[in-house]
């Protein structure tokens, strides 16, 4: 059995000077100042996180209240954790967020207090459904406040050619929810030492690994790094600095070559990134005046609760346009109160909807485990060429309920519209 090691909340990463949380600047603000504490989190559950069938724990901000219904006061910060009550399947537990009313104006200490004070109230919650130890979790909670709610990393050291020199990379997060890197250079003893000037990094822990590897010496007194890479592999370019050691002591690194800002490949400008400290402008907020802030609610989901999850579906790559939008317009259906009350006599908490095209055999597929019942329509695109796909996606579904009825022993399926 996994040991349960990483919590996450998602988004974890986005473009430099651009919102990872669209039309809510609260959320968006949460999210990226969660990056640090996330990762200072994980590290200490990564040495004594419980046993538990997934390793992870995924904490989605909740823009729309669709999941988490809002405070009483609209500055209140509510977790619903878990998400469902239904055992893991997909490889990881779910929580969801709803971020409260003027969180982006926050002071940042402020800031960090609401979403540590969130993180630890979902693996809380988590625990409390799965029957966890929350020892490791009281733990991690210490370990953040100790590191003052920053991430920091450093790699191993390399020797350069002819070891007159040793260089490694240091990172550390940010508000913003990039991190920054450092290049130290030091004779072999540690007697003499200089840094870099501050490069941006990529979003997370694992990324800053990632940049750490490609750390080289390419002569006597130059070396290179590439700061940012994220996950799909795409990088900002290379740091070069040169390190000279002037007579009257210590060392400079020198930059001879600098990377861009962590922007979308197609949008790059060929400039290099800011050469200061003044690239974290989101390391210092406002203040809000005003009554204390309400302290982070945690609710838990009802065992009791029925619902309906449409999850979508796909490849639409073959699939005919005309179908999966209908298909996706009846999925909506499902939200309705008639839908809901169908499924309401169910004997299991949940329904999930999909459908799936990257399939040899069509079926309507219909699967009851222990807390949830999974229905799918599983369909090849060839066979939807020659027909109405728009009435072929009613058919689909409407045969999909049914089964759904049969397997559970409901009453007929509510009337599509």
């Amino acid at each position: 059995m996994p040991r349960f090691r990483i919590v996450e909340v998602h988004p974890m990463s986005g473009w430099w000077g651009a919102a990872w949380v669209e039309d809510d600047p609260d959320g968006d603000a949460f999210a990226k100042v969660s990056r640090g504490i996330c990762d200072a989190y994980s590290s200490a559950l990564a040495v004594a996180g419980p046993q538990h069938t997934v390793s992870s724990l995924r904490i989605f901000i909740d823009t729309k209240a669709r999941l988490v219904p809002a405070g009483s006061d609209a500055r209140q910060t509510v977790v619903l954790s878990p998400s469902f009550t239904d055992r893991v399947s997909e490889g990881f537990e779910q929580a969801a967020v709803h971020v409260g009313a003027g969180f982006a104006s926050l002071e940042l200490d402020e800031q960090r207090r609401i979403v540590l004070d969130a993180v630890h109230a979902a693996t809380r919650g988590m625990a409390q459904c799965r029957g966890l130890e929350m020892a490791a979790f009281e733990h991690a909670r210490t370990a953040v406040l100790e590191a003052g709610s920053v991430f920091t990393w450093t790699s191993d050291w390399k020797s350069s050619p002819g070891r007159r020199w040793r260089a490694r990379c240091s990172f550390r997060s940010t508000a913003d929810g990039f991190g920054r890197l450092i290049v130290e250079v030091s004779t072999p003893d540690g007697s003499v030492s200089g840094t870099s000037s501050v490069q941006i990094a990529w979003t997370t822990m694992e990324s800053y690994q990632r940049a750490a590897k490609t750390l080289r010496w390419t002569g006597a007194d130059r070396l290179h790094v590439v700061p940012s890479i994220d996950f799909l592999g795409y990088d900002t370019g290379v740091f070069a600095v040169d390190v000279d050691q002037p007579s009257a002591g210590g060392l400079q690194l020198r930059w001879v070559q600098t990377p861009e800002v962590p922007s979308p490949p197609q949008r790059r400008s060929g400039a290099p990134a800011p050469q200061t400290e003044n690239v974290a402008r989101g390391d210092r907020r406002p203040s809000k005046a005003g009554e204390p802030l309400p302290a982070v609610a945690l609710l838990l989901p009802d065992a009791a609760t029925r619902e309906i999850r449409a999850i979508g579906g796909g490849p639409t790559d073959y699939v005919p346009h005309e179908y999966w939008k209908t298909l996706h317009a009846l999925f909506q259906q499902l939200n309705n109160t008639d839908w809901q009350d169908w499924w309401a006599a169910a004997d299991l908490p949940t329904l999930e909807v999909s459908w799936f095209a990257a399939v040899e055999k069509e079926r309507l597929l219909v699967r009851r485990s222990r807390n949830k019942v999974t229905a799918r329509i599983e369909r090849t695109g060839k066979s939807l060429r020659s027909t109405d796909h728009a009435q072929a996606a009613r058919d689909d579904f409407a045969g999909l309920m049914t089964a759904v009825q049969r397997r559970m022993g409901l009453s007929t399926p509510p009337v599509l519209r």
